[in-house]
Parts: structure tokens; sequence; C-alpha cells
């Protein structure tokens, strides 16, 4: 549903699933801001972009409804206590009063204990950052620190300040492609393979991180060129900030009999 769907009669919608395969439709939009994507089936989760599909650079303010198996979770779990037999216990204890303890307590001296706190790029790193995309030699950007990012309309703006020697070419369609040291650069979102016409559509305030691999980036496929990485705030949950792409779950992954561990069923 688009909350202000004045003008909008069709949506673009661009999802990326968990293997990095892509579906890009548009929908019809009624008077009421209405539209609905069916028969797509997929395991884990997917990204879905939406988009003006008349081409313009605005986020449209939608709110998105799944009924998928595995996308419900439950906000509280039930508990119920019950008492097998009887627990009554034979005897009585001896009562114990402030003056058993006072003959032996003391207090004990003041104890001060001294951490070193971890930078906020190890923190993040920590929260969104696995597998091979934990890379020591990429180069780490923090744009909530940085006055470069305030000034950028886009993380292309940003990067192509930030990173020198890494180039932007327009490719097909205005389509972003950089370069480092001759090679082509991939780019990620939340670790997801990720067109770079869309990264236009993050404002930079929705970024927690960005982190430059350069080639080879064995993160890619067969470990070609180089790799760009984008960590949303919050990725997972949208919010009044993340209006217009998402993460949704899909189905649980099928298990093969011959590759499950014993007990997994």
């Amino acid at each position: 549903n688009i909350k202000e769907p004045t003008g909008i009669n069709q949506v673009k919608v661009t999802l990326f699933t968990h293997n990095a395969e892509a579906f890009d439709t548009l929908l019809a939009v009624d008077k009421f801001g209405h539209f609905r994507f069916d028969n797509l089936l997929f395991e884990n989760e997917a990204r879905v972009f939406f988009s003006d599909a008349r081409g313009r650079n605005t986020e449209p303010d939608i709110e998105i409804e799944t009924n998928l198996d595995s996308a419900f979770h439950p906000l509280s779990p039930l508990t119920k206590f019950f008492t097998v037999g009887t627990t009554s216990v034979s005897g009585t204890l001896p009562e114990i009063t402030d003056s058993l303890w006072m003959k032996t307590a003391s207090l004990l001296p003041a104890v001060v204990v001294y951490a070193a706190s971890e930078l906020t790029e190890e923190k993040l790193n920590k929260k969104y950052v696995h597998g091979f995309f934990n890379d020591l030699n990429a180069r780490t950007f923090i744009p909530d620190n940085d006055p470069f990012a305030a000034s950028s309309m886009d993380v292309i703006q940003y990067l192509n300040i930030r990173v020198p020697g890494m180039h932007l070419v327009n490719g097909f369609g205005g389509e972003p492609i950089f370069y480092w040291r001759n090679e082509a650069m991939q780019f990620y979102v939340d670790e997801m393979k990720t067109p770079g016409s869309m990264l236009y559509t993050f404002p930079m305030r929705q970024i927690a991180l960005v982190k430059v691999y350069p080639p080879p980036f064995f993160g890619n496929m067969f470990g070609g060129g180089g790799g760009i990485a984008i960590y949303l705030k919050d990725g997972t949950q949208p919010g009044p900030g993340n209006r217009h792409n998402f993460t949704i779950h899909g189905y649980t992954p099928l298990v093969s009999s011959l590759s499950a561990e014993p007990g997994s069923f």
C-alpha cells in the first residue's frame, strides 16, 4: 500500500533473493494506493525495493504485508507452570536472623574494574559483517562520523569522493560502475548482491557502514574484481526512515536427509 498515491498508477518492484537472483516487474496501483505481488516463492530471505515507475528519484512511503509461513514471529512465548506430585518439606528449617550474619560479616573493599572501550568500527563490524566480508584489506567508512557524508546526495557520490584510485563510469542506462585497478567493483547491500542503480535510493542517513574491498575480493563469484558493501542501519527492520525497501522472509530452506545432522529434524 502506498500512503500517498497521488499520480502514481504503477510501482516498480525489484526483488533480490538470498542467492542473488533478481526479479523486476511493474505492478498496477489502484486509486487507494493498493497493489499486489503474487505467485513468488523463495527461500531464506529477500530484499525488495519499490520505486515510482515514472522514473522519478523519489522514495514512496510504502507499507507491506506478507503471508509467508516463516514470516511469523511471536511477540512473546506463553509459559505454563505445573507441579507433579507433592511438594511438602519434612521437618523445619532453622530461622536465619540478621544477628547470625553480623557475627562474621565484614565489608569488602571497593573493587574498580577497568576495561578498554571498543572502537565504533569494531562494534559495527561485529554487528553487521560476516564471512568473506570480514576482510582485513577492506577500507571502512562510517558515514555518521564523516563530514563528507553529510554533503553527499547518495552513497555513489560519497564513494566517488572518499576512495582515491577508484573511478566512476556510467554504464548502459546510467548504471553506475566503479573501477579499481582496472577491475569492476560489485555492489552488496547487507551482503546481498545489488545493482548499482539501487544505491541511489538509499539516503546517507540510512547507512551505518561502508566497506570497500580491493581486487581480488573473494566474496565475489570466482573472486574476480573488487567489492563494495553497504550496511543499512537496522537493515532488517523497516521503519520511518526505511519506507521503500524491506527485507522479507521466505520459506524455510529444504534440508536434504543425506546432509542433515543427526537430531536436526
